[in-house]
């Protein structure tokens, strides 16, 4: 268990090891200089506290990332070189994962979040191996002053229900929206950077 109101800097890696549980309850930041790795379960906050984990490596889990309390804590991936985001396990509860760097960042394992995902700065590579799915309830938010800022490669959203959702998609540096309106059930969008007219010759009326 941690607490208080400092912050915890961590200059190297952080590896919580399988049958582990590090709770963590504190009103000030987590910053691992290095890659953060998850076998157990990490609780980010088991109180009020949204703190936010800065992760500088690699974020790799095959265990547990959630909360017990009534924060909404973030996973931000913060470093200044592309970082990996590999996790099996999964990301429960109120967790959002933030990707805020330049360099970006890219998935090495399908990925679904159920809360809410905030793309700050720098694009987040999936695939189609390595798909990125939001659920019904997820929440996206992303700037569209970040021209920079976008998924490159397939994004999955679950369960619209006749609202509005817009998909920050885009390619080779540049962020293309896609806006579904009045649009029910589960759709996957992806941007492709070339002629339209390469996917079909025909012209709707």
């Amino acid at each position: 268990l941690s607490s208080g109101s400092n912050a915890i800097i961590v200059k190297g890696d952080l590896n919580i090891a399988k049958g582990v549980n590090y709770n963590l309850n504190s009103s000030a930041a987590l910053r691992i200089g290095r890659t953060l790795t998850v076998d157990g379960n990490f609780n980010l906050s088991t109180g009020a506290q949204s703190n936010i984990i800065y992760v500088s490596g690699d974020l790799v889990c095959k265990g547990l990332l959630t909360e017990s309390g009534s924060g909404a804590p973030v996973v931000e991936c913060s470093g200044s070189t592309l970082q990996h985001i590999d996790i099996s396990g999964a990301i429960q509860q109120s967790v959002a994962l933030s990707i805020n760097n330049a360099s970006g960042a890219a998935l090495l394992h399908p990925l679904q979040l159920v809360y809410k995902l905030l793309l700050k700065k720098g694009k987040l590579v999936t695939g189609s191996q390595n798909l990125l799915t939001l659920s019904a309830g997820a929440a996206l938010v992303c700037d569209s002053l970040n021209a920079d800022t976008y998924i490159e490669g397939p994004l999955q959203k679950l369960g619209l229900s006749a609202a509005a959702f817009c998909f920050p998609v885009g390619k080779s540096g540049s962020l293309r929206w896609l806006r579904l309106r009045s649009a029910t059930g589960d759709f996957t969008v992806e941007f492709f950077r070339g002629d339209p007219r390469s996917l079909s010759a025909a012209t709707d009326s």
